[in-house]
């Protein structure tokens, strides 16, 4: 796959996660759980899209090599960030949102983010 489709791809998937990840700031600050807390699961959909399409044969060596290696750390790292600070907002207002628990996973292998709830009662 060229850099140009690359790039493009995940220009695109970017642009998506910024603005689910905006979403979730608002449904936080308006106390909205039942939005934040979907948003939050598109986020990690999202990202772990981008994690899947990072790992394959035809895209790795293009995003390893290069400039767009160090993209992709800070893109790696801005995900991360990211679901930790929501999971903690959320986390702390579980009882509101109706969730009796919820983790976090990351794994390495391939590497992806799974989140699991157990919601106790619907708003």
């Amino acid at each position: 796959m060229p850099e140009k489709d690359v790039l493009r791809f995940i220009r695109r998937e970017l642009g998506r996660i910024i603005e689910i990840s905006a979403s979730i700031d608002s449904e936080l600050e308006s106390k909205n759980w039942v939005g934040a807390t979907k948003d939050f699961v598109k986020l990690a959909e999202r990202a772990n899209l981008l994690l899947a399409a990072m790992t394959q044969p035809a895209i790795a060596p293009t995003l390893i090599s290069g400039n767009l290696s160090e993209k992709m750390d800070n893109i790696m790292d801005f995900l991360v960030s990211a679901i930790t600070e929501y999971l903690f907002a959320i986390k702390s207002n579980m009882k509101e949102v109706g969730i009796e628990s919820i983790t976090a996973n990351l794994s390495a292998s391939p590497p992806a983010i799974n989140i699991s709830m157990v919601i106790k009662s619907a708003q």
